[in-house]
């Protein structure tokens, strides 16, 4: 029973990882807990529960353009960053559904997972799929 509606969306991604009274052990929310990157070493793609952050380098740290753009704005006449919301873009799908026996589904690497806590995710009304 997957917990998405066919493919994920980012929407999706938020029912669940912006939810911090439902996953406690999620321990912070999603700007913090990427922010929380920044000087440590970007990831080889694919290769990590890290995102892939699309303007990085691999094994350089994560700094603000590993993720974000920045954009002249005439009114503040200086640069301003360019926020973003699509957990696929650095998150590939593929990465983030699957089986737990055949696939790379990083929730399956989960503490929760390994304490066989299925419902945490896949019970009454969590989750797209998962209803």
């Amino acid at each position: 029973m997957s917990i998405f509606s066919g493919a994920p969306t980012a929407e999706e991604c938020r029912v669940c990882h912006e939810d911090l009274q439902r996953f406690p052990q999620l321990e912070t929310n999603n700007p913090g807990r990427h922010h929380d990157l920044i000087g440590t070493p970007v990831p080889e793609i694919y290769y990590s529960l890290a995102p892939d952050a699309p303007g990085g380098v691999p094994g350089d740290p994560y700094d603000c353009t590993a993720c974000h753009t920045f954009v002249w704005d005439d009114a503040q006449l200086n640069y301003v960053i360019q926020p973003f919301r699509d957990c696929l873009l650095c998150h590939p799908a593929s990465l983030v559904t699957g089986h737990p026996r055949r696939g790379n589904n990083v929730h399956h690497r989960t503490q929760t997972f390994q304490q066989r806590n299925c419902r945490a995710c896949h019970g009454r009304g969590m989750g797209g799929g998962g209803r």
